[in-house]
């Protein structure tokens, strides 16, 4: 319980970091090619993991655990910023890569709590046998 407060804090100073490199104008003038983007990366990587666990888990705990994993993870930010600074990408694309990641770390919880009722729904639908 004491180092509950010092996560809190160093959450915080990360996603604030990460606000700060995103550009509003940027995200602006290419919002439809950021949707879009997020939404295929977000579909593939949910689509991957749920084939991949399938033989490994049940229908719930497949969907919660393809939820999680769908966002575009932290790393990628890591990733785009040696990109850029060894000139391998522009700054169109380490914009764009900042831009999806963000907006998909915001839609995870959305993701999360929709494979939950979707889940949880279908189970309730599926007739029960003894």
């Amino acid at each position: 319980h004491l180092i509950e407060p010092v996560r809190d804090v160093l959450s915080v100073v990360f996603f604030t970091t990460i606000g700060l490199h995103v550009y509003p104008l940027f995200v602006w003038s290419q919002i439809t090619l950021i949707i879009l983007l997020t939404l295929f990366v977000v579909s593939i990587k949910y689509l991957v993991c749920l084939l991949a666990l399938k033989p490994l888990t049940s229908e719930l705990q497949r969907s919660v655990i393809s939820a999680g994993l769908a966002q575009v993870s932290e790393f990628s930010f890591v990733l785009a910023s040696r990109g850029r600074k060894l000139e391998l990408i522009n700054r169109e694309v380490y914009l764009l890569i900042l831009s999806v990641t963000a907006a998909s770390l915001i839609l995870s919880p959305v993701i999360w709590k929709t494979s939950l009722i979707h889940t949880r729904n279908k189970k309730l639908e599926m007739p029960h046998v003894s």
